[in-house]
């Protein structure tokens, strides 16, 4: 196994990109449905006209996703930050999330932001170890947790 690469979404990885949003999610949250991320259906033109969607990759498989979006002149959201159950304790996500922040830094952005839920624990407790700080949360009763914003400013 050779060490993960981080790259840009290339439209050959669209396949790989849902199967991996699908596996971890289904995975990871009781209630999901692939219904609510119709974007990834069509990364080139909701990422990559005003954002950005890499894609991390070991052994020319993709086993990590993620991308931003600006929300206004100063800040971008960190959005599909996924990856294959198998993968979670690795490097690859860091290493990819540590490489949209830069991206974002490079072309002129000052905070990221990014929603989360309480279901996800884990990811939330490496989302605050990369230095995201908790601003606000918001009970979703029909998923029986809250949704949990974070900022990080660059």
């Amino acid at each position: 196994m050779r060490t993960p690469e981080v790259r840009r979404y290339r439209p050959t990885d669209a396949a790989a990109v849902w199967d991996v949003h699908v596996r971890d999610l289904s995975e990871a949250m009781p209630i999901f449905s692939p219904a609510w991320a119709t974007d990834l259906h069509d990364v080139e033109r909701y990422y990559l006209v005003d954002g950005d969607f890499l894609v991390g990759v070991v052994d020319d498989r993709v086993v990590a996703t993620g991308g931003f979006l600006p929300t206004d002149d100063e800040t971008v959201g960190l959005r599909r930050v996924r990856v294959l159950p198998t993968w979670r304790d690795g490097e690859v996500v860091d290493d990819l999330v540590g490489t949209l922040e830069a991206l974002a830094d490079r072309r002129g952005y000052a905070r990221v932001v990014l929603d989360t839920n309480g279901h996800l624990q884990q990811r939330n407790r490496a989302v605050e170890s990369r230095g995201y700080e908790l601003v606000d949360r918001r009970p979703l009763p029909e998923w029986g947790t809250d949704i949990l914003y974070y900022q990080k400013w660059l």
